[in-house]
């Protein structure tokens, strides 16, 4: 029995520090999204080469290893290694399907891992095999563990959001506008329950899809839900891109007088919170000079100048983070060659 005590408190203390470990990790993504700072990268690199995430056969027990696996697919997006991330988050997935009583005992970690699958596949190019994926996650329901009103909430959010960001980036936004009324739906269902990032993580895609579909007044509706928000220092990341984004959406609705003020309070605020980065400084910038332009053969010039300033950005990849979220390159691209975003987001697809 002394024995059998050992071995359990020993299991005890090794999960208690992957536990602490995934929170450090965790921690990071809530407050960011993605990995982009030095300070950042600091820390991910510190929590990926610890013995407990780089040994092998550390954990001991499979719900440590299931902390393990998922910590390590979190490095590995930190990484933007999709590959990799996603056959870690794989590797939690099927430890859990092996393990149904297990599965049924952490029914969001099977989620939030089905996710990430998703999320790599989306960033792989793998639209059928995350569409597929989407359809299993709202099927999960039928199965033990995963009944409940904080699990429905889950699947929602995780499951809408993830079609939401697949239509954007394939540039079908007709499809992304039929997910509308359920997503309004649960939003109204879920009010009460929805975490707030989710909330501003849907207003945000929905600004974009809006945007893809031309519709620049239902996009900067939703916009200005994130920009009026009062609480920007959950997911700054969100934050800060809505206040670039906002400068593109009022240029397409030819706002030109006031885009004067809005260009001068976004610089002030990204001075403000960071360094700006190399694309916030050539994108606001060029719109302050397109606002200014009257004749087309400037407007044209100025759109090559930020088209090809983009181009040269996204080497980095710390500056090309921002396409995650929207895609200035493509929407240059569109003005160069003058034709509408969802055709060079479709064309790239293709």
């Amino acid at each position: 029995m002394i024995d059998e005590q050992r071995e359990v408190l020993e299991k005890l203390r090794n999960l208690a520090a992957y536990h602490i470990l995934y929170s450090k990790i965790n921690y990071v993504f809530r407050s960011g999204g993605y990995v982009r700072t030095e300070e950042e990268h600091a820390m991910v690199e510190e929590i990926s080469e610890h013995p407990l995430i780089k040994g092998k056969n550390t954990a001991l027990s499979k719900r440590a290893a299931t902390i393990c696996y998922y910590t390590q697919g979190f490095c590995q997006w930190a990484k933007r290694d999709w590959q990799v991330s996603l056959e870690k988050f794989a590797r939690v997935q099927q430890i859990l399907d092996e393990q149904p009583q297990l599965k049924a005992d952490l029914p969001k970690r099977y989620i939030k891992s089905l996710q990430y699958i998703i999320q790599s596949q989306i960033e792989l190019g793998a639209f059928k095999e995350a569409r597929d994926n989407i359809r299993v996650m709202r099927q999960l329901n039928i199965e033990d563990g995963f009944g409940g009103i904080d699990i429905a909430v889950q699947t929602f959010q995780a499951s809408y959001l993830s079609e939401l960001r697949s239509y954007d980036r394939q540039g079908e936004y007709t499809k992304a506008l039929d997910l509308i009324t359920p997503i309004l739906q649960g939003l109204e269902d879920f009010s009460n329950r929805l975490h707030k990032e989710h909330e501003l993580e849907f207003y945000f895609n929905l600004a974009c899809v809006h945007f893809g579909a031309e519709q620049m007044n239902k996009s900067l509706f939703w916009l200005n839900k994130v920009l009026n928000d009062p609480e920007p220092t959950l997911r700054q990341d969100i934050f800060t891109n809505a206040r670039l984004f906002n400068l593109v959406v009022h240029y397409e609705l030819g706002n030109f007088d006031l885009l004067q003020y809005i260009v001068r309070s976004t610089h002030r605020f990204l001075s403000k919170r960071h360094r700006t980065s190399g694309v916030e400084n050539l994108v606001i910038d060029s719109i302050k000079k397109l606002a200014r332009a009257q004749k087309e053969t400037v407007k044209r010039d100025l759109y090559k100048d930020l088209y090809e300033g983009l181009v040269t950005l996204m080497a980095d990849p710390n500056e090309s983070v921002v396409l995650k979220y929207f895609d200035f390159l493509s929407w240059a691209e569109s003005k160069v060659k003058n034709t509408t975003y969802a055709a060079v987001v479709r064309g790239k697809v293709k």
